[in-house]
């Protein structure tokens, strides 16, 4: 079976390298990986498929190759005539993933055990039922379950449930919340599998886990957006949205005026590895400041040599070949900085 989902990440015009995005996918987390996934619009995906079997992957992608869909020349790829023609009909007929954003801020694999908990639960109690067989058999779940529901009320929480998923349910396409309450157990409610709401719909099994997924995190963003109770739990399977530690450790140290030098002395680190993670400090922080790395004579220099905005043709070589000495770091960042600039611009 050609994956044709994965020609949404290939572009007509601009040629992509197919590791990167295996890489953030998985939340492979280097200068490169991520550098390359923000040229792609890629960094909204981090963490969407961390279990990605990377053997799989590139197996996937040969194939389309094969089949013309995507055109390899100097090891990237483009987007066919034909794979572009075969995605805005694939598209039609499935779902995508709406907002990948929050596989990277919430843990789907313990939320999902503990909305289902949650839901049966709440779902008995509604009904004063205390004999049942509970769901999920993860005993972390079952741990922050039982914990919450001593700590709360049942009498507020049941009404309130109740009225938030209501409401969220509202918000969503009908037949999107109906995949996704159909796969939940209640009382005298026996939930269906993934494959029985796949033969029930006539979607892919696919569709049907992008559905439940997709849902799932948007209604833990819904809970946590309304603070109380619910957030409580929901803050239990929060990621950091911050920068990774050691990154955060030496941007810090950046930001109190230390030179890339004296950061080095102080963390023990090589000097390749402190700007690594300059490169991506710029790249993953909203406010970052440039000019605490690149001087005025930096900008007058990379400015003179890289006119154009073409930045996926840009050459460390060729200010090199201009006669300036300037770290790669420094190029890089300056290319994040042009790059953010020319977003925001579109």
């Amino acid at each position: 079976m050609v994956e044709l989902r994965l020609l949404d990440f290939f572009s007509i015009d601009q040629p992509r390298r197919q590791a990167v995005l295996r890489q953030i996918l998985k939340n492979k987390v280097t200068s490169s990986s991520i550098y390359w996934g923000l040229r792609y619009n890629y960094l909204s995906y981090l963490n969407v498929f961390p279990e990605l079997d990377e053997k799989n992957y590139d197996r996937a992608i040969a194939q389309l190759i094969e089949e013309n869909y995507l055109s390899k020349k100097d090891n990237k790829l483009l987007l066919t005539i034909k794979g572009k023609n075969a995605l805005d009909e694939f598209k039609q007929q499935h779902y995508f993933i709406d907002k990948p954003q929050l596989f990277n801020k919430y843990d789907l694999k313990l939320w999902k055990e503990i909305l289902r908990l949650m839901i049966q639960v709440l779902s008995e109690l509604s009904f004063e039922n205390r004999q049942y067989y509970v769901v999920s058999q993860n005993l972390k779940a079952q741990f922050y379950i039982k914990k919450w529901l001593y700590q709360e009320k049942r009498e507020v929480l049941i009404p309130q449930f109740k009225e938030y998923l209501l409401d969220f349910l509202g918000s969503q396409p009908k037949d999107k919340s109906d995949i996704f309450m159909n796969s939940f157990v209640g009382h005298g409610l026996p939930g269906y599998t993934i494959e029985q709401l796949s033969e029930f719909t006539g979607l892919a099994t696919a569709d049907i886990q992008i559905v439940i997924a997709d849902l799932s995190l948007k209604f833990a963003d819904y809970l946590n957006q309304k603070g109380g109770n619910y957030s409580k739990i929901v803050n239990l399977v929060s990621r950091s949205q911050g920068l990774p530690t050691s990154v955060e450790e030496t941007y810090t140290l950046l930001q109190k005026g230390f030179t890339v030098e004296k950061i080095k002395q102080i963390r023990r680190l090589k000097e390749s590895t402190i700007q690594e993670h300059l490169i991506i400090a710029s790249i993953l922080s909203n406010n970052f400041d440039y000019h605490q790395v690149l001087t005025s004579e930096d900008h007058r220099i990379l400015q003179n040599i890289y006119s154009d905005d073409n930045l996926d043709d840009w050459k460390y070589q060729d200010l090199e070949l201009s006669g300036h000495q300037m770290p790669f770091y420094k190029f890089r960042i300056y290319q994040v900085q042009r790059s953010k600039l020319n977003n925001d611009r579109t």
